[in-house]
């Protein structure tokens, strides 16, 4: 089955990058899209697999909170600091173990990118990856079924929603403070 799943992964990014491509929309494959698509369809039972809704709601909230904060702030520190915490904010509030949504929101900072087509094509590019994994869990159930639930203690850990947000200071900052300012 894990080879199945990243043949399917294989396909679905190789597909998105070439009507990225075709239709000139970039973004449609954002940098965390072949990770979500790895994990859903090697880990069908997996929590990003089962999020369901929250695949889609959550890296498209993110994508909005960059690009209202890309207009209003621009890239610096606090328009970074400030997309984090909002954003981890959100993945709190909908209790979403989407991580990956905090690339969502931050790439339009950092790429100064103002269009509302970035979160058209995150919300189009998620929505077809949660189209095929809704598919390819009904074509392949009877094996995905029979998956044992191995707990997979680091993939586990990685998609586990926060309980603790004390990093949340320390770590907003050092993504934000560029690397020659390091000691």
């Amino acid at each position: 089955m894990p080879l199945l799943g990243e043949i399917t992964s294989l396909v679905y990014i190789a597909g998105i990058a070439k009507l990225a491509l075709l239709s000139g929309i970039t973004y449609l494959l954002f940098p965390e899209l072949a990770a979500l698509a790895l994990d859903v369809f090697i880990r069908p039972k997996g929590s990003w697999a089962r999020a369901g809704f929250l695949l889609i709601l959550t890296p498209l909230a993110a994508s909005v909170i960059g690009i209202l904060l890309e207009r209003s702030l621009g890239y610096g520190l606090s328009s970074i600091v400030l997309c984090i915490t909002l954003v981890l904010l959100i993945i709190k509030i909908l209790d979403s173990p989407v991580a990956p949504a905090i690339s969502a929101g931050l790439l339009p900072i950092v790429l100064e990118e103002g269009s509302l087509i970035y979160p058209l094509a995150i919300f189009l590019g998620i929505s077809l990856l949660v189209t095929i994994l809704f598919l390819y869990s009904r074509i392949f159930s009877r094996w995905i079924e029979r998956l044992p639930m191995r707990p997979d203690e680091v993939d586990d850990m990685v998609e586990k929603v926060p309980r603790h947000y004390e990093w949340i200071p320390h770590s907003s900052v050092l993504k934000a403070v560029p690397r020659e300012f390091y000691p």
